[in-house]
């Protein structure tokens, strides 16, 4: 679950849909039609939103997304190919001096820009 403002909640059920909630619990939005499951979603410090995601039709490849306040895809992180991911990424982390860590079956790094 994050909490992106006051009245603005993202949720991520055992599926792996993100759902978008108000203050109260209910559900304004629900992304089941997207075609990839997210198992992490962690809020920087600037207020980015990133997603990470570890199934898709196409791949097994953990990828990463930017998204919208409204949950909304807006961008895809791309990696270099020599630095992709593995596997699904099950958490993200940004530490106190603001790097950005991805766990799955590595621990990842990224870039901050």
């Amino acid at each position: 679950m994050l909490k992106v403002s006051e009245n603005n909640i993202l949720f991520i059920n055992a599926s792996g849909h993100i759902y978008q909630l108000n203050n109260q619990g209910v559900i304004q939005n629900d992304s089941s039609y997207t075609s990839f499951r997210i198992f992490a979603l962690w809020k920087l410090q600037d207020d980015t939103i990133l997603a990470a995601h570890g199934e898709t039709v196409l791949n097994n490849l953990g990828e990463l997304y930017q998204l919208n306040d409204d949950e909304s895809v807006k961008l895809k992180v791309d990696q270099p190919l020599t630095k992709n991911f593995t596997d699904q990424v099950s958490v993200l982390i940004q530490v106190n001096k603001g790097d950005i860590f991805a766990f799955g079956d590595k621990i990842y790094k990224l870039s901050n820009h």
